[in-house]
C-alpha cells in the first residue's frame, strides 16, 4: 500500500494560503453587509497578481458587471461572486 503524500505545499505556504483566502472573503462579507445594511450598491474586485486570477463581487446581482466591459478581455476570466454566495439565504 502507498502512503499519501501531501501536495508540495509546506505548512507555511499551506497557512498563508488558508490565511489570502480568508481575508478575501472577510472583505466580500464585509461589503455585502454593508450593502444590506446601508442600502448601497457595492462592488469589490480582487486580482491575484501572481496567478491573474480576478474576483469580482457584485452586490446588484451583475448591473455593474456588465458596465465593467474591460475586464472581458482578461485571462484568467473573472470570476463573479454573488450575494447568496456570501450570505446564503438572501
Amino acid at each position: 500500500m502507498m502512503k499519501q503524500t501531501r501536495l508540495s505545499l509546506s505548512n507555511f505556504d499551506y497557512a498563508a494560503s488558508q490565511q489570502k483566502h480568508r481575508r478575501k472573503n472577510t472583505i466580500y462579507k464585509r461589503a455585502a453587509e454593508y450593502s444590506l445594511e446601508c442600502k448601497a450598491d457595492t462592488l469589490v474586485a480582487i486580482q491575484i497578481r501572481k496567478t491573474g486570477e480576478i474576483y469580482v463581487f457584485d452586490s446588484t446581482g451583475g448591473r455593474w458587471l456588465g458596465a465593467l466591459s474591460r475586464l472581458d478581455g482578461c485571462y484568467p476570466r473573472p470570476i463573479p461572486v454573488t450575494m447568496e454566495d456570501i450570505i446564503p439565504g438572501i
